[in-house]
């Protein structure tokens, strides 16, 4: 082999190490922009709710569990919007989405107890809502670094679900892989408790 054809060897091969890490089993139907973009979005209503929580929770286990969550998600929202600008040239100025915002709201006009058991409710449902789209991603995203970013994401969604159901005696938030008992709180069926129940779906 000439020397001229083994420095374009070497070079073809520096290139393709210092391109991002990709798979060529990603699946063509799941679009990683649009994932990315509606995550960093999704977590910021996950990061303003925490915000709130760590003001206005009575509970120190909350106000922790709320801390780690604004820690972890505002770092994931920071390497998201830096693999849109590497990857797709472009960026997500993260905003609350639009559906959210009766959450927020709601939340915003409550304090103490009800404050306590509905933001347990409400963000167990943001978790839930978002673990079928990050399982999606941790199986076929293209590159690896956001199948892993993904997959970590799901177990971690997937253990603070469990984390924010004791926040009401006898809360049971549905999850599709176990059964959960009814709540039998006498504080959670009251006719004038503030927030009722949430749904075991049965």
């Amino acid at each position: 082999m000439s020397r001229v054809g083994a420095a374009l060897l070497m070079a073809t091969g520096l290139a393709l190490a210092a391109a991002p890490t990709a798979v060529a089993g990603g699946d063509s139907e799941f679009d990683e922009k649009e994932f990315l973009a509606m995550t960093v979005d999704h977590h910021f209503g996950g990061v303003h709710m925490a915000e709130m929580c760590v003001q206005k929770t009575t509970r120190a286990d909350l106000k922790g569990l709320c801390s780690e969550i604004k820690h972890t998600q505002s770092q994931e929202i920071a390497t998201m919007r830096s693999w849109l600008k590497a990857w797709y040239s472009t960026d997500e100025t993260p905003s609350v989405p639009h559906e959210s915002m009766p959450m927020m709201h709601e939340l915003e006009g409550l304090s103490g107890r009800a404050f306590d058991v509905k933001l347990s409710r409400h963000f167990a449902q943001h978790h839930r809502e978002f673990l079928p789209e990050a399982d999606k991603c941790r199986k076929h995203a293209k590159h690896s670094e956001l199948r892993d970013l993904c997959d970590t994401m799901y177990k971690t969604q997937t253990e603070e679900i469990g984390k924010f159901e004791p926040a009401c005696p006898g809360l049971c938030v549905r999850r599709p892989w176990r059964s959960c008992p009814p709540c039998s709180s006498s504080w959670c069926s009251r006719p004038n408790s503030p927030v009722s129940p949430i749904s075991t779906g049965r």
